[in-house]
Formats: C-alpha cells, structure tokens, sequence
C-alpha cells in the first residue's frame, strides 16, 4: 500500500495540468485573532514570543529598556494573560536592548533571547546594548522565568568567527550590515535568523553550538543561504520536528537607501512692508505715504472693503505690491505598495524552502489611520504529523494583534512520519 501510495504522488506530480492540494503545504486562519489581557508594557513594538512550558509565553519588545515580559497562555480559549511589569535582563541598559527575537530550550528549562546586533537608526554609531544574547534559566515545575539565572554574552563578538558576516557586523542596512530578527534552539545548537544582508537574492541562517557561544569558547558557524528573493530576510523561525517555519519579508536595505533625508521646514518669508494679501489695501495721508515710499515707516493695512468707502481728499490709495502666489504643491506621491510576508517550511539543511503561503499583514486602524502592522514573531503552539498550531504575532500593531493560523503538512509527510 505504501508502493502504490507513492506511485500515485508521482504520477500526479509528472502529469502536466493534474494537482493535488493534498500533495502541498497549506496555511488557513480558522478564528479571530487572540485576545491580550493585562498591560503589554511596550503594545506596538511586540517582536517575537518564545513558550519554554505549556501555558507559558514570553514576549520581546524591541522598545522595552531592560528586559521581556512574560504571560499565561490559554489557545483554547484564545487568550494571553499578560503578567505585570517587566523581567530585568540587564538593570544597566543604556537607551535599549533593542530585543528582536527569542527561543526556547524545553530540556534545559531555559530561554535565549537576543538583540537585533546592528548600529544606532539615528547615529548609525556600534550599539553595544544591541549586541546580547541573553540565556534565562525557568523554573523546571512552573516554567516561569528566575530573576537570578540571567546571564549574557556578546553575540556579536561571537559573530567575529564567522568571516563573511565579521566584516558586516556595525553597518547599516543599507550597507548590508548584519541585522538580526530570528533566532531558533534546536538540537544543542543556536540558529539565527538575518533580516539583513540579502546575498544575491538570498536569506541567511548561522548556526552554531548555544554552549560554545555561552562559554565564549571560540565558535564554529556554518552558514545557509536560502533563497528567498531579492530584498528578502527572515523575520524569525521556529524548529519543528522535522525542520523550521520561516517567516520572510523585506530586508529594508532598500528602504534605507532610498528614502531621501528630511525636508528641513522653510521659514515663512519675511513679509515687506509694501506686501499684502490680495484682499487688504494700503490706506494713509499723503505725508505718510511720503514716508513709507522713504522706507522711515510701515504702512498699516486695513481690510479691503474699507477702500470702497468714501475717502478724504488727503488721503491717497495705493494698489500694494501683490507677493507672489505660493508655489503649487507637488503632487501627492502614490502609497508605497504593501509589503509581503511570507511563511516556508525548510528541512535544516542544504535543501531551499518550501513556501505555504503568505502572512496577512493586521488591518490599519480605526478609520485607516496609521501603518498596518508586519508580522515578525512565530510561536509554535501545537504539533501533530497533519498540522501545526502557530500564533504570528505583528510589530506596529496593538499588542502584536496575535492571530491563530493552521499550517498543513502534505499527506505523503505525514504519511512519511507515520512509518
């Protein structure tokens, strides 16, 4: 049965025009987007999630100063139950952590979480409370996080190993700098996800050992480009058990190359004495006329239905000087097309991924104000050889706005993990 099961897949696969949904990933939304309870300490920044236990759920911010923010997860009910305050990573933060992505290690009851590795957006100057990887130890009974069992490296010291992305480390976006949005813990080992640099129409993944990083032991990286188009990164990813979910957008290299610098304000011109608006007239006598036209004083302005009204014989009216019209406004330039979003499925290895379909950005607010949200956490929160349950989670947007998608697997994988 298992021959024919396989015959059949490829018959269909090699006969043009025949196709089976069956034979492909799949992704639908089958409810309404997760409810947030509680305060989100940072609501429109929200930038990944990571569950070490069931019910648990940690959230990275990449706005909060010093740490995360940690919560209770209900999927059947479709809550998140957010707990107070902030978890301290690092009490001596400067400005920010710039916190972007989050993983967990169930077995070692820990989570990593770590910072985005590139310069200042405003000085474009290295940011060292940008560059930590955080390992934060849980409770083996509870899950939730212990205050005492943070400690933290350099990632990109680690990075320096890594030859090609050593001379990228502290640039910008624009010059391909290195700029981290996922991050992933699987099989002892740490996996990085980069927005930024796409190589040649491809996304790249490191990898290395999580306990030689932590150690600062010198680190081995093995490098995967995997490719996704020109102008694409990763947004983050999530292990799986027989490879990852990626989730893909724009790098915003293009972005930061092309957008011209701020228009300084143009000061009003100073208004000449002998200007005015169109509906206003100059009204004096004759010597102050004189003395106007001497430049030794101004000459006041009254509005223009007083020059209809009969005037003294020594007084005089003078058609003022118009200023020029105002110069046409350029036209309105059209909205930029929306970014896309885009989740794979990629097996860990040499083989390129697999797309299942693309990520609804969250609608715009109330009124149509104000940017739509882009998807940028994943959190695994079910898994069987059918399906899997996965949460996207959206920056920009309130409270991530957390949406509930269900990505199916092709029956010949799960007929294939069923043997």
């Amino acid at each position: 049965m298992n021959t024919a099961y396989f015959l059949a897949a490829a018959l269909l696969a090699l006969t043009p025009g025949i196709s089976s949904a069956a034979d492909a990933w799949s992704l639908r939304v089958p409810g309404k987007p997760l409810e947030v309870c509680g305060k989100m300490r940072d609501s429109f920044n929200v930038s990944g999630a990571a569950s070490v236990a069931a019910g648990r759920v940690l959230l990275v911010c990449d706005e909060l100063k010093h740490g995360v923010q940690a919560g209770h997860l209900a999927v059947a009910t479709g809550r998140i139950t957010l707990t107070e305050g902030e978890f301290t990573l690092h009490a001596g933060a400067g400005k920010e952590l710039d916190l972007e992505a989050a993983a967990a290690d169930p077995q070692h009851h820990c989570y990593y979480v770590c910072g985005s590795c590139g310069p200042s957006r405003k000085t474009g100057e290295a940011a060292p409370d940008r560059q930590w990887l955080f390992r934060i130890g849980t409770d083996p009974a509870s899950g939730a996080m212990i205050p005492g069992a943070v400690t933290r490296v350099s990632l990109v010291e680690a990075l320096r190993t890594e030859g090609f992305l050593a001379q990228r480390l502290n640039k910008s976006a624009a010059d391909m700098g290195v700029d981290i949005e996922g991050l992933a813990y699987k099989d002892g080992r740490l996996w990085l996800g980069l927005r930024c640099p796409n190589v040649n129409g491809n996304g790249l993944v490191v990898v290395a050992s999580a306990d030689d990083i932590m150690a600062k032991r010198p680190v081995v990286w093995q490098r995967f480009d995997l490719p996704l188009g020109n102008d694409r990164g990763l947004r983050d990813l999530v292990p799986i058990k027989d490879g990852f979910l990626l989730l893909a957008g724009p790098t915003g290299a293009l972005d930061a190359r092309t957008v011209p610098a701020k228009p300084k304000k143009a000061k009003p011109a100073a208004q000449s004495q002998s200007a005015a608006p169109p509906d206003t007239v100059w009204l004096g006598d004759t010597a102050d006329a004189r003395r106007h036209e001497a430049g030794k004083m101004p000459a006041p302005r009254w509005p223009g239905h007083l020059a209809r009204r009969p005037l003294p014989s020594n007084w005089v009216l003078a058609e003022p000087s118009r200023a020029s019209p105002p110069a046409a406004a350029p036209p309105a330039a059209a909205p930029p097309e929306e970014a896309s979003f885009a989740l794979y499925f990629w097996a860990g290895d040499a083989s390129g991924p697999v797309r299942v379909g693309e990520v609804a950005r969250p609608p715009r607010l109330a009124g149509g104000m104000g940017a739509s949200g882009k998807p940028e956490g994943l959190l695994v929160v079910s898994e069987t050889s059918a399906s899997i349950g996965l949460i996207v989670l959206c920056d920009g947007a309130a409270n991530g706005a957390p949406m509930l998608y269900e990505v199916s697997r092709p029956q010949w994988r799960e007929h294939q993990q069923d043997r």
